[in-house]
């Protein structure tokens, strides 16, 4: 397995603070190997050809090669979301969020590596889309139609962006699935995903604290917002979780979309958590 080589928050948003436990057993995170190892979670429909989602995911990156995507669903590379963090220089990553109907449209914020591991080092990201908002254009300032958040803390300036966000999501023909995006060779994750979840609405700054839950772990059907909940995923952690038939099969909370991973190893469920 590689070292790891996780990340803090740029200063402005101060240091990434260890998880603890709101009344979930949330011990466990699968881990992805960066060569073929992904989790499918299906076509999710709820994602295409729409105007508003959140989705969210508790990680830990490892050594990051060249570039690892945490979640993707596309068509093409012109019609793709996908959340995905590549080498910038020694010291630093950048994130992408790629959110893209017939043209390219991205938000990047840098992020500085770590200078001493600890294994507390996980990070929450959010990103929550409106495309009913009048200017969808991106600017340093970010986009009124896309929101982000890392660890609780809204996002509010950005290093590098392009274009504007669609009105609607394109239907994308891919399943949603954690670990790639099969679109380009080398995207593969090298780390460890401890929760995840879909959500149909946009979320509001509230709501998006409301989840991160001072980095504890929370069970989304009990959010404010569940009654747009879509799926939660929990790696390894929720009742039914299982491996069997050769995968890992992950229990889907709201019972819509239950995911079987690709490749993983009944040992790829490791006792590594926020």
């Amino acid at each position: 397995m590689p070292g790891i080589s996780p990340i803090k928050t740029s200063p402005h948003l101060g240091p990434i603070s260890a998880g603890g436990d709101a009344g979930l057993s949330n011990i466990y995170s699968l881990y992805f190997d960066n060569v073929n190892e992904t989790v499918d979670a299906g076509d999710i429909n709820e994602l295409d050809g729409v105007s508003n989602f959140t989705i969210g995911a508790r990680f830990k990156l490892g050594n990051i090669v060249t570039n690892s995507c945490i979640w993707a669903k596309h068509t093409n590379s012109s019609n793709r979301i996908n959340l995905q963090f590549t080498v910038f220089d020694a010291t630093h990553i950048n994130m992408f969020v790629q959110l893209q109907s017939g043209s390219n449209a991205f938000l990047l914020k840098r992020l500085e590596l770590a200078v001493d591991p600890e294994p507390e080092d996980w990070l929450q990201v959010i990103v929550a889309y409106d495309g009913t908002v009048g200017d969808r254009s991106t600017s340093a300032n970010g986009s009124d139609a896309c929101r982000i958040w890392i660890d609780g803390v809204e996002i509010t300036t950005f290093d590098s962006f392009l274009g504007t966000f669609p009105a609607t999501t394109a239907v994308y023909t891919s399943n949603f699935i954690w670990g790639d995006i099969s679109l380009f060779a080398g995207y593969e994750l090298t780390g460890w995903v401890n929760d995840g979840w879909v959500f149909s609405n946009t979320f509001t700054n509230a709501e998006a604290v409301e989840a991160w839950n001072g980095g504890a772990a929370l069970d989304m059907t009990a959010h404010s917002a569940a009654a747009s909940g879509v799926s939660h995923w929990r790696f390894g952690n929720n009742p039914g979780d299982n491996f069997g038939g050769g995968e890992w099969n992950l229990i889907d909370a709201f019972g819509n979309y239950n995911a079987t991973s690709v490749n993983m190893e009944e040992d790829s469920r490791e006792e590594t958590a926020p």
